[in-house]
């Protein structure tokens, strides 16, 4: 639900500023909110020396990459579209799972995950008067990949992690990461626009790359990257539904 509305979210914030900028605020207030939770909680953490380098590769898959790219591709061809890609989440943990994790790939698993991308594919196949590329569509696919290849680290690198305070350091570390690309970007665009655009990163930042991350890290810690991607196949019906209410065309297919 919460990703549902954050793709609406990131194309308010796009009208007034550039990826990287979006990137940047949403992490530095993610960071701020959780790091705060953290502090009184006395959990803050601290990545040991060897956990730095897988914690950078997560942070750079999983916050930096997927949070400018959102934003472009919504830009250019709307948020029910880039919010259908997370369909895809659930087939790529599988494999990239198996090739990884050495999980084992039940056929319940295989058809569950297959007719999950039959309705995908209904709803791309509903889609395809956005005149979408195929440099597009690939560039759409690189985000679930990300997102997955992230997912599956954490579980192999940080099994025992604690979800508030691993997203409260993760979200720091990617604002550190963004913040050069943000200034060398930073451009303001429609000024008339400003605070629904600012209100929409703040929102962003409190719930999806605060709260619904914390969420989502416990059930990976808990049941594993799997299941926890399987949460994406409802992602497109919230992305649809508010791409509706913000006057995107949506079709019978696509229902």
């Amino acid at each position: 639900f919460l990703w549902g509305i954050g793709f609406l979210l990131m194309k308010f914030a796009v009208y007034c500023f550039e990826p990287f900028t979006i990137a940047t605020g949403r992490v530095l207030i993610s960071a701020l909110i959780l790091g705060a939770i953290c502090y009184f909680k006395k959990s803050i953490w601290v990545p040991q020396k060897h956990e730095i380098v897988p914690l950078l590769i997560i942070v750079i898959l999983g916050f930096c990459y997927p949070f400018a790219m959102q934003p472009f591709l919504i830009d250019l061809y709307g948020s029910a579209y880039v919010g259908m890609m997370l369909g895809f989440l659930p087939l790529f943990t599988l494999t990239f799972g198996r090739l990884i994790l050495k999980t084992k790939i039940t056929l319940r698993q295989v058809f569950g995950i297959f007719g999950g991308l039959i309705c995908t594919y209904l709803l791309f196949h509903a889609s395809l008067n956005l005149n979408i590329s195929l440099l597009g569509f690939i560039l759409s696919l690189t985000v679930p990949i990300g997102y997955t290849l992230s997912n599956i680290y954490i579980k192999r690198d940080f099994p025992n992690l604690n979800p508030t305070s691993f997203t409260a350091t993760s979200a720091l570390i990617a604002f550190f990461l963004t913040l050069p690309l943000a200034i060398d970007q930073y451009e303001l665009h429609h000024a008339e626009h400003i605070y629904k655009s600012l209100g929409a990163i703040l929102i962003l930042g409190i719930f999806m790359s605060g709260f619904a991350l914390v969420l989502f890290y416990h059930v990976i810690r808990y049941s594993g990257p799997l299941m926890a991607s399987l949460t994406n196949y409802i992602v497109p019906i919230f992305a649809l539904f508010w791409g509706w209410v913000d006057g995107e065309e949506i079709n019978t297919w696509q229902l």
